[in-house]
């Protein structure tokens, strides 16, 4: 994902997913030090690579912005972000609204997150706080997880927070990161629910002796942990000789998985054995369970593939629930859309979808089932079955050098 705007200079971004849109915030200056750093900017892409300018959606604040995200509370959106007290620190955290997540107002300071020394360090910083919606009964509680050493907080309404020791973490063989400034210190980058488990991402500088910044993944079952290291995502760790911020959108990957060129995964799962690509995409709420293929130009949206099962040319895989072993030809798309809603398609294991079919849903194809190629499915498919809906073909013999004489007749 590469994107410059067109004016000023920007630093420390974050992407939100929303209603097939990407959305991409910034801080944001036009010229001077660090401390003109009192704008947000704002770009949006529906494919994460060609992006529109907004522009500034937040000008000249009263205060530095530095770093943010963003989360949904019912119908609106809160931003957050770290910023300078007095003092000189920056160890404060500031709410905005919006209803559009383009026009924002600032919540006041009765709303902003001042240090609590039970999840604050004295000499760490505030850059702003990933923050996870969880349901509990009555309601939704909201876990943050803020740039510094653990900083952990909940709430009940996502606008007022109070703060917790940090979770445990269980390191396992890799090494503990550094406490002390010289060596740099632990920062959380953020924290995002895939499935049934919690993965919080983060960095620290010199990591195992390389120079630069390191990155890890750590993997809960519950939101307040505590949290274990991913083994399989320290392969994902990348060193810099300058400094680099990385702010992503993550996913959860088995041991042993093939991501080939040019492919977009964003919120989904690949399990074990998993290969994909070149020139696949995953949309949020995608999931490869173990043994699957995803190949060349192949689309999901929240889809579930179960084990062993293969869509490997061509196709569009919307809101989809597909069993174990199923094979899904090329040019396969699901009708998932009637113009008002979205409908499910479920394919059972074992079945077997030819090429150029297309799945109309609500509609399922039972276990063991055959979808003839150039089908349309409109109706369900019993399990064991052979569907066809394609004409009678017919041959027509002589018909073309009977065509040629024509043309030549013609002329």
């Amino acid at each position: 994902m590469i994107y410059r705007p067109s004016a000023g200079r920007f630093k420390d971004g974050f992407v939100l997913w929303h209603e097939e849109q990407f959305y991409l915030y910034s801080m944001y200056k036009t010229g001077g030090d660090d401390s003109n750093f009192r704008n947000v900017w704002l770009a949006t892409s529906r494919d994460g690579v060609h992006w529109v300018d907004v522009g500034p959606v937040i000008a000249d604040a009263p205060f530095n912005i530095w770093a943010m995200a963003v989360h949904r509370v019912g119908d609106r959106f809160l931003l957050n972000h770290g910023s300078f007290t007095d003092s000189g620190a920056q160890n404060v955290l500031r709410f905005w609204e919006s209803r559009d997540l383009v026009h924002w107002t600032y919540m006041g300071q009765d709303t902003d997150l001042l240090p609590d020394a039970r999840w604050y360090a004295a000499d760490s910083r505030l850059d702003c706080m990933s923050v996870v919606p969880v349901a509990v009964e009555g309601g939704t509680r909201y876990y943050g997880y803020a740039t510094g050493p653990g900083g952990f907080l909940v709430s009940d309404d996502g606008v007022h927070w109070s703060g917790r020791q940090p979770p445990a973490i269980d390191w396992g063989v890799y090494p503990p990161p550094p406490m002390e400034a010289s060596e740099g210190v632990l920062e959380i980058g953020g924290c995002q629910r895939i499935g049934d488990r919690y993965y919080l991402v983060g960095g620290w500088f010199n990591y195992m002796g390389n120079t630069g910044y390191g990155v890890f993944t750590l993997v809960a079952d519950a939101p307040e942990g505590p949290f274990r290291s991913d083994g399989a995502a320290y392969r994902l760790c990348g060193n810099s000789t300058r400094w680099v911020a990385m702010w992503a959108r993550f996913c959860p990957v088995g041991d042993e998985v093939l991501v080939n060129d040019s492919c977009i995964i964003v919120e989904s799962a690949i399990d074990a054995g998993g290969k994909i690509g070149p020139f696949a995409h995953l949309r949020p709420g995608s999931h490869l369970k173990d043994g699957c293929h995803v190949g060349n130009f192949v689309e999901l949206k929240k889809t579930t593939l179960g084990e062993g099962s293969k869509a490997n040319h061509l196709a569009y895989l919307g809101d989809a629930t597909i069993g174990a072993g199923v094979n899904v030809g090329a040019g396969t798309i699901t009708c998932n859309y009637d113009g008002v809603h979205k409908h499910q398609t479920v394919i059972e294991d074992g079945a077997f979808i030819g090429s150029d079919s297309q799945l109309v849903a609500p509609v399922t194809v039972g276990a063991g089932a055959y979808v003839g190629s150039g089908t349309t499915v409109t109706e369900d498919v019993p399990p064991g079955s052979l569907a066809l809906s394609r004409v009678h073909q017919r041959n027509i013999d002589g018909w073309v050098e009977k065509k040629r004489r024509l043309r030549a007749d013609k002329t």
